[in-house]
């Protein structure tokens, strides 16, 4: 499910964009995720009120670009999913999408004009003007 960002926080801030990385290092797990994205999504986990047992990190076919990174609340954690856990909260990426999010950075932005999670993704070559999607 695809939500917009709003400046109030809540499930709606379910948002991603990409950013081609200007360096490229090589973490150490498939996704890193900062602490301000550890935090929010920590605070939408806990405004989400459900069984979800983290935030959903996959990959889905759209946009100018053809890919784009889709967030979702993780009902269950399904065979060949990776999981990320920092402080206290599980971030699975999906096992379809490992090798496209593989070695990606999750951040969370927050500016006068939008808000949401950014991914820093060194698989990317390119993005869209927007920065939704990219190949």
């Amino acid at each position: 499910m695809w939500l917009q960002a709003r400046r109030a926080m809540s499930v709606s801030s379910l948002r991603a964009t990409t950013r081609v990385p200007r360096t490229r290092r090589v973490p150490k797990a498939v996704l890193t995720v900062t602490p301000a994205a550890a935090k929010h999504a920590k605070d939408l986990l806990a405004q989400h009120g459900s069984n979800a047992v983290g935030l959903l990190v996959d990959i889905r076919k759209r946009g100018c670009s053809g890919n784009a990174f889709h967030l979702d609340y993780a009902e269950q954690i399904k065979p060949g999913d990776e999981v990320v856990e920092v402080d206290g909260i599980k971030v699975v990426v999906a096992s379809r999408a490992i090798m496209q999010v593989l070695h990606s950075t999750m951040d969370y932005d927050e500016s006068d004009i939008a808000e949401g999670f950014v991914f820093e993704n060194p698989q990317a070559t390119a993005t869209c003007g927007c920065g939704e999607s990219f190949t």
